[in-house]
């Protein structure tokens, strides 16, 4: 397992943790945090290219209408501050996170991590970091922040199985280059006198 598995196992970890003791609920969570660490391991994935824009579309749709949800029943100041309604709009929107980050692992190119894990990662914090000022749990949401900054920063930053697959690849076959003869070289040497 290389690094970048290891930084990817520990944000998974941490989204489900985070995302059970916001949602009070350790079933679902739980459930994802298994799909999840299956899904690092790469060995069931659906490499699909025009249907993921179709998929990421329906995403963001459904994102769209739970933030709108949110924003007409919460904040207009004609409903006044309802603070369970408000409450139950991030939950939502983070168990939708929750469950598009474990997707993303099951869908792309089986040699490599998709990069969006470290963004749904990024979103996770948010949601349940407003779930926690909601609470008046600042201070855990504070240190929360500064951790996902740098696992996602560390996600990017160390390569993963296709660059040393890739390297190894170049090597190959640089080395078969120079052991190889070219194939006019025979005739660069001039005639063979015996």
């Amino acid at each position: 397992m290389n690094g970048q598995r290891i930084i990817a196992v520990l944000i998974i970890l941490t989204s489900s943790l985070l995302s059970a003791h916001v949602l009070h609920d350790f079933a679902y969570p739980g459930i994802l945090c298994i799909l999840g660490l299956l899904g690092v391991e790469r060995k069931f994935t659906w490499d699909i290219r025009p249907e993921r824009r179709v998929i990421r579309l329906i995403l963001l749709l459904v994102l769209l209408v739970v933030f709108g949800l949110h924003y007409r029943f919460a904040l207009i100041p004609g409903y006044g501050y309802a603070g369970p309604t408000a409450i139950h709009a991030w939950q939502t929107v983070t168990r939708y996170f929750l469950a598009s980050m474990i997707l993303m692992l099951y869908l792309g190119n089986p040699h490599r991590l998709p990069l969006s894990l470290g963004l749904f990662f990024l979103a996770i914090i948010l949601c349940a970091g407003q779930l926690l000022l909601l609470d008046g749990q600042s201070k855990v949401f504070r240190p929360l922040e500064l951790l996902a900054v740098a696992c996602v920063i560390l996600f990017v930053a160390v390569p993963g199985d296709a660059h040393k697959r890739g390297s190894k690849d170049a090597l190959g076959g640089g080395s078969r280059r120079d052991k190889a003869p070219a194939v006019g070289d025979s005739d660069r040497l001039g005639p063979v006198q015996i």
